[in-house]
């Protein structure tokens, strides 16, 4: 941080709160990529026939692209917010997109829960209505607590606070 510049307790918590999730999602992209390597190798090189529909086997088959493509996404966030903490502008405008695409994410797999649950294999008929109830419920507020916490850093990253920390930044380079 240079030395005229002055961070807002706001933006090194927000920094940091972006740093240390890039590092996690790296971490589990690289979990996620070393187990279907050899879920792989154990199927003899192809992917299994689970989950049942199209959309699901389609994202199975690319599960290793998509495994990399998180790690890059994800490693890119994290300079993005050692930037941030350095007030650098454009780091802000990274890390709101990748917030908007998180929300975004969250609500569309929201979606995919509530019709995977309702129409998914476990939704036949000898199957309780009150377990479907509860997966049902649980979807939502799953849901609604990660897009809220997710609205919540929108919120903070477009905050008064954090624009000026950054505009202040500007006039000190």
């Amino acid at each position: 941080m240079r030395q005229s510049a002055v961070r807002p307790a706001r933006v090194t918590i927000l920094g940091w709160l972006y740093l240390v999730a890039a590092v996690l999602t790296v971490l589990s992209g690289a979990m996620g990529w070393a187990a279907f390597t050899i879920i792989r190798q154990h199927a003899g090189g192809n992917a299994p026939l689970w989950p049942p529909s199209v959309l699901g086997r389609l994202l199975f088959q690319h599960f290793g692209e998509l495994t990399l493509a998180q790690i890059a996404i994800a490693s890119f966030v994290g300079v993005a917010a050692v930037q941030f903490l350095r007030l650098r502008p454009w780091a802000r405008a990274v890390l709101e997109g990748a917030t908007w695409f998180t929300l975004a994410y969250t609500l569309a797999f929201g979606v995919f829960w509530e019709l995977a649950w309702t129409h998914g294999p476990w939704s036949a008929p000898e199957t309780p209505t009150a377990f479907l109830i509860v997966g049902a419920i649980m979807g939502v507020a799953i849901t609604v607590a990660i897009g809220g916490v997710v609205g919540m850093l929108l919120w903070l990253l477009r905050s008064e606070t954090v624009r000026q920390a950054m505009t202040n930044s500007r006039r000190t380079d």
